[in-house]
């Protein structure tokens, strides 16, 4: 619970999920409901009650506003679908997709790579959320992976090409992973990896081109 100079304490409504909070004087009733409650001549304190409802409601009651009518990441449509990695003889394979979920609210991308036999046969799986934040509304990116590694992304795109760049940490490489759409239909797909230390000293790891399954 979080206090005030005034002695007024914050109260968290509600379980997981958006945070609803009411303005409680310590001791008495959370000041929750229409202004039609309150008398007709407002005290100076009644009035600063629903100054801290407004402050606290407003970004929850404005929130839609950041997922706009219309198709969901219209940017980002480009990707949607099931891709294939084109590899040579002795690479190992590849595939991942693209796919909205919560009703148009993300974007996940599931990557499934298998290394060659002379590499291993090492079997790596990722999960990538994208989702919109704030308002005005941003792209962002959880990556989780089977070797433990998560990571946050920004996210730019421009209904052709997507960069998805990767928090600087402190002793930690920083990551920027480009898609761009081909004339052909396919996607090419760059992986820059900037040194622990330098994190905008990218240079780049792999390259691969994703041929999209009908």
């Amino acid at each position: 619970m979080e206090k005030d100079g005034n002695s007024r304490s914050l109260r968290k409504l509600g379980g997981p999920g958006p945070s609803f909070y009411a303005c409680q004087p310590l001791g008495g009733r959370a000041l929750i409901g229409s202004v039609s409650h309150f008398p007709s001549i407002l005290t100076n304190k009644a009035m600063q009650y629903i100054k801290y409802l407004i402050y606290f409601f407003a970004p929850i009651l404005l929130q839609p506003a950041a997922f706009a009518a219309g198709v969901p990441f219209p940017a980002l449509q480009f990707l949607v679908g099931n891709w294939q990695v084109e590899a040579k003889p002795g690479e190992g394979a590849a595939h991942f997709e693209f796919v909205l979920d919560l009703q148009g609210k993300v974007l996940v991308r599931h990557n499934h790579v298998e290394s060659s036999a002379t590499a291993g046969g090492a079997i790596h799986d990722d999960l990538l959320v994208i989702a919109q934040e704030g308002i005005p509304a941003t792209i962002k990116a959880s990556y989780f992976d089977s070797d433990g590694y998560l990571g946050r992304y920004a996210v730019t795109a421009n209904g052709n090409q997507a960069v998805f760049v990767s928090d600087a940490v402190p002793k930690i490489p920083r990551y920027r992973l480009t898609y761009t759409a081909l004339p052909d239909g396919r996607l090419n797909a760059k992986l820059e990896v900037a040194p622990a230390g330098k994190p905008n000293a990218f240079a780049n790891y792999l390259e691969w081109v994703a041929t999209k399954a009908p």
